[in-house]
């Protein structure tokens, strides 16, 4: 799970919202999780939307890793 206080979203540092969640990598263009959230918004209902790649900055003291995707999932 992603450390809330480590991500800065549009300028603020603010806990993640409860349907936001954040990626090393882009989930779209990772197998098996692309077709995780395809399957959910086909067969459950859920609108799953990018979050803005501008407006994420992460920072993780003493840690390499920066989250560079994001996504917020909504039930329809």
């Amino acid at each position: 799970m992603t450390n809330p206080y480590s991500i800065k979203i549009a300028e603020v540092y603010r806990e993640p919202e409860a349907d936001e969640f954040f990626f090393l990598n882009d989930p779209y263009r990772t197998t098996g999780v692309k077709q995780l959230l395809e399957w959910l918004e086909i067969n459950h209902g859920f609108e799953i939307t990018p979050i803005e790649k501008r407006k994420i900055k992460s920072l993780v003291i003493n840690d390499p890793l920066r989250y560079a995707s994001g996504i917020k999932i909504k039930k329809r």
